[in-house]
């Protein structure tokens, strides 16, 4: 929604003498959002906003103390609030009695009175480790829908489990592990309870992001870049140039998410519809796949690249019969053995596997489909590894 009429009106409500424009309709009168400390004299009009988004480029506080935080006040119909891009630092979210939507950087205070339904907290400074206990306050808004935490967490707290009504938990980019005995722990079993759950989103957690030479950790060596940061170095040109805010993924040791699938409180959230953990550091104990698909009969996407997963590829057949399966991503897993044929048939749903990169990976075509009559090659894609192998393998 943020590009609705109503955003465009907003984002020219104040010109560059602070005279309001469009929204407001009045000439010679200064609006009370733009800029900072303005009278108000459109209230009328600033009451049916519903939708914010700051983007302004100077910094500030927004606290009870400030006069644009008195401002938001006045927006009481006011459900989503967006400061992702605002220099602004939102210290305390305004008690509106409509606002559901939150996105901003940080972990403002938020009054508990919020219907609060999505919220999305980025944080403000890469680099620092953040503990669960840094965002156990949100475990009072039972009814959250959707939440979305990129804040460098090590773990989830496990309150986090009381969350009932929760339909997607993306928790991509954080540092999962990072100084925990124990991996797994970085989901607390208790988010087993999560049994609403349709969407989990973990890529990339422990990622060390790369922007030059002065960003590279200790015993740099040994880290490995994650695969989406070899393909965006392929894209670009011989001569090294590179886009402005270009950066780099590596996998370093003690760093990736390294936990054992298995041992992960994943497997009742029956109504999981994706999977989405790429460019992490984890393993699967034998069985996984077996496991996750009897677990997950409602499953879209699997999404497991670039994690050291290590499994024959036979037991992917335990998804051939699941019927909204759209894709699955099994690219440098370091899968082996024989990819099953079951997967080709037409009467799967899958649209889109991608399984290259691993070495010791071949395909097996269905005995039942000698042509290409009974296969989805005319319709889906399949991106594997064919250089090595013979054509009896194929």
């Amino acid at each position: 929604a943020q590009d609705t009429e109503a955003w465009r009106l907003l984002s020219g409500l104040a010109d560059q003498k602070g005279k309001c424009t469009n929204l407001c309709n009045c000439q010679n009168t200064r609006c009370a959002l733009f800029p900072q400390g303005a009278n108000v004299s459109c209230e009328q009009k600033f009451h049916r906003i519903v939708l914010l988004r700051l983007d302004d480029d100077e910094p500030a506080v927004l606290s009870p103390e400030s006069a644009r935080w008195r401002a938001l006040l006045s927006l009481t119909e006011l459900r989503v609030l967006i400061t992702l891009q605002s220099e602004s630092r939102l210290d305390i979210v305004p008690p509106l009695p409509n606002l559901h939507t939150i996105a901003a950087l940080g972990i403002p205070h938020i009054p508990e009175t919020l219907p609060l339904a999505w919220l999305q907290l980025d944080k403000r400074d890469a680099g620092e480790v953040d503990q669960a206990s840094a965002v156990e306050s949100l475990c009072k808004f039972k009814d959250l829908r959707v939440l979305q935490l990129g804040l460098g967490l090590a773990s989830l707290p496990r309150c986090f489990g009381n969350l009932g009504e929760l339909l997607v938990l993306d928790v991509r980019g954080n540092n999962f592990g990072i100084g925990l005995k124990r991996p797994q722990d970085a989901l607390p079993v208790e988010l087993a309870n999560l049994v609403k759950l349709t969407s989990f989103v973990g890529f990339a957690n422990g990622a060390k992001q790369v922007r030059d030479t002065t960003d590279c950790p200790p015993k740099s060596h040994q880290c490995l870049p994650t695969l989406d940061t070899v393909r965006r170095a392929n894209l670009h040109d011989d001569d090294g140039d590179r886009d402005e805010g270009y950066e780099e993924d590596y996998k370093c040791p003690g760093s990736a998410w390294s936990a054992d699938l298995m041992q992960l409180p994943i497997f009742s959230w029956s109504n999981l519809e994706m999977f989405w953990v790429d460019a992490c550091n984890l393993s699967a104990s034998p069985g996984f796949f077996q496991k996750a698909a009897k677990a997950w009969p409602k499953l879209r996407t699997l999404d497991l690249y670039d994690n050291p997963i290590g499994l024959p590829a036979e037991g992917l057949a335990a998804f051939a019969g699941h019927e909204q399966l759209h894709q699955v991503l099994v690219q440098k897993c370091e899968l082996h053995g024989v990819l099953p044929g079951k997967l080709f048939l037409r009467s799967t749903s899958l649209v889109l596997l991608q399984a290259n990169q691993n070495k010791h990976l071949r395909v097996q075509v269905p005995p039942s489909c000698p042509d290409e009559s009974g296969l989805l090659l005319d319709s889906w894609q399949v991106l594997l590894d064919t250089q090595d192998m013979k054509e009896s393998e194929l």
